[in-house]
């Protein structure tokens, strides 16, 4: 039970990494609030997964092997069940987000959902935006705050509105 509990803990948070992006999950840096959420629940799933600190009963192991009651008890890992389920649960993060970079190219081959022709007017809008404000922006916030200034005194047309513009209106 405890061996379930670590790997389920490990690979939710590993997965929120994996589905920042569609290339591979090391291309984005996670920020670093979301990278210590993550060291510190992963860390703690470790610790709880080998020391259960909340015992409701006495785990009698003959009496779970001759089931005569059921084991409800999570009785704490040893070192090498540890290492093998963070080893098994990495392995399997990799090969997932591997299996998440092919089918993104699957999915744009195949423009399947219109995901290629949407990525593609996106990208030609926000090389359009960034032309009208005349400008490259070093930083989106900037070039939306820009955007906004304009927006708000009315010199800007909806249609040239950069993306994090329109999205509020």
């Amino acid at each position: 039970v405890a061996m379930m509990y670590l790997k389920i803990s490990l690979s939710d948070w590993w997965t929120i990494f994996a589905a920042r992006t569609q290339a591979f999950f090391f291309t984005r840096a996670p920020s670093k609030i979301v990278f210590a959420a993550a060291s510190v629940a992963t860390l703690a799933s470790t610790g709880l997964a080998v020391k259960w600190p909340f015992p409701a009963e006495r785990y009698d192991e003959r009496a779970d092997l001759d089931a005569q009651e059921p084991d409800s008890q999570l009785i704490g890992l040893g070192l090498e069940h540890v290492l093998f389920t963070w080893a098994f649960t990495l392995v399997w993060f990799l090969i997932q987000d591997v299996c998440k970079v092919l089918l993104y190219k699957l999915l744009y081959t195949f423009d399947v959902s219109g995901i290629r022709t949407e990525a593609e007017a996106n990208a030609a809008r926000r090389a359009k935006n960034e032309a009208i404000l005349g400008k490259q922006p070093s930083k989106r916030g900037a070039r939306a705050g820009g955007a906004r200034r304009k927006a708000r005194r009315g010199e800007m047309q909806l249609a040239e509105m950069p993306l994090e513009v329109e999205l509020e209106v």
